[in-house]
C-alpha cells in the first residue's frame, strides 16, 4: 500500500468492527453512521482505482434485512441437520445394539486369562498331549483377541459420543436461540455469519460460522458405524 494510502486508511477498532468487507480488494467495510440513511464504504474509494472500490456503497438497512433473511433459511437448514442426526443414531444404536457391556467383557477376559492358567496345570499334570494343550491354548488366545477388540471399540465409542453430544448441544444452543425470528441485530448475525464479500447492494457471498457442523455429523455416522458393526 503506498505512504500516502495508508495514512489516510481507518486504524484501530473502527477499522476492525463489522464483517463486512469489499470483494474487490479485500478490505473491511466502513460504516458512515448517518442516522437516516446508513452504509457502508470502501476506503479505498478515495483514491483514483477503477475494480468496483470506487461505486461500493451499501446502504446497511437493506443489507442487514438481506442477511436476516439468510439466517432463517441457515437456520431452517441447521433444524434439518439436527433431525438427521438425532434420527440416525437413534436408527444406528438400534439395529447395533452391543451384546456385552464393557465391564462384562473386562470379566470374560479375566475368565479366560485364569482358564489358560488351569491349562497350564492341567497339561503338566499329563491330561492331554503337547498338541491339545497348543490348539486349546491358541483358541483362547484368540477368544481373548476378539473381545480385546469389543473392548477397544467400546472405549472409543464412548469418545466419539463424548464428541458428538458437545457438538450436538452447541447446534442446538444455536437453533434454540435462532429460530421462529425474522429479524436480528448486526451482533447476533455477527455470532452466524463469519464474512460477508460485498460486490454490489444486491450481490454478496456469506461464509457462515458453522458450515462445519455437517462435516461433523458426517465423520461421526462414519466412526459410529465402523464402531457398532
Amino acid at each position: 500500500m503506498p505512504l500516502k494510502e495508508r495514512s489516510n486508511v481507518a486504524v484501530g477498532e473502527s477499522r476492525r468492527q463489522g464483517f463486512c468487507y469489499c470483494a474487490y480488494c479485500g478490505r473491511l467495510l466502513q460504516k458512515e453512521n448517518n442516522p437516516v440513511n446508513p452504509y457502508l464504504f470502501c476506503v479505498r474509494q478515495k483514491y483514483e482505482v477503477k475494480n468496483g472500490c470506487d461505486e461500493m456503497k451499501i446502504m446497511t438497512i437493506p443489507l442487514q434485512a438481506a442477511l436476516s433473511a439468510m439466517v432463517v433459511k441457515y437456520v431452517s437448514s441447521l433444524i434439518e441437520l439436527q433431525t438427521f442426526v438425532k434420527r440416525s443414531k437413534m436408527k444406528i444404536f438400534q439395529n447395533h445394539k452391543p451384546e456385552m457391556t464393557g465391564d462384562e467383557i473386562e470379566k470374560e477376559i479375566l475368565k479366560l486369562k485364569q482358564s489358560t492358567i488351569g491349562l497350564n496345570q492341567r497339561y503338566h499334570e499329563g491330561n492331554f498331549t503337547k498338541e491339545i494343550y497348543i490348539l486349546q491354548k491358541d483358541k483362547i488366545k484368540m477368544q481373548i483377541e476378539e473381545l480385546e477388540e469389543q473392548k477397544s471399540k467400546i472405549i472409543n465409542g464412548i469418545g466419539d459420543m463424548d464428541e458428538q453430544k458437545e457438538w450436538e448441544q452447541e447446534l442446538e444452543e444455536k437453533i434454540e436461540r435462532f429460530k421462529d425470528r425474522i429479524s436480528f441485530t448486526e451482533s447476533e448475525l455477527a455470532e452466524l455469519i463469519a464474512r460477508v464479500d460485498v460486490y454490489s447492494q444486491t450481490e454478496i457471498r456469506v461464509k457462515w460460522r458453522f458450515m462445519d457442523f455437517t462435516a461433523k455429523a458426517t465423520d461421526y455416522f462414519v466412526r459410529a458405524q465402523k464402531i457398532v458393526c
